[in-house]
């Protein structure tokens, strides 16, 4: 099989093969909120992409900054 064959003409129109999967309905700031409360002082966020979750579960709970051992972001 070669990569044209794969990929398609176009290079982004490959045709994968989806799996079952559960997704989970919380939203991302419920998620990082919970997490931190959870493990006080052991959390490290390292962002990879936009922070909407992250600045979403600040505003609603402005402490929980302090309960966060650290943030990287790229």
């Amino acid at each position: 099989m070669y990569a044209y064959n794969y990929h398609g003409p176009s290079g982004l129109t490959a045709k994968i093969k989806s799996r079952s999967r559960s997704y989970e309905s919380q939203k991302g700031e419920d998620f990082v909120a919970e997490s931190v409360n959870r493990y006080p002082g052991e959390i490290t966020i390292v962002a990879l992409g936009p922070l909407t979750s992250i600045a979403r579960a600040f505003r609603k709970d402005p402490t929980l900054s302090q309960r966060v051992d650290r943030i990287w972001g790229y």
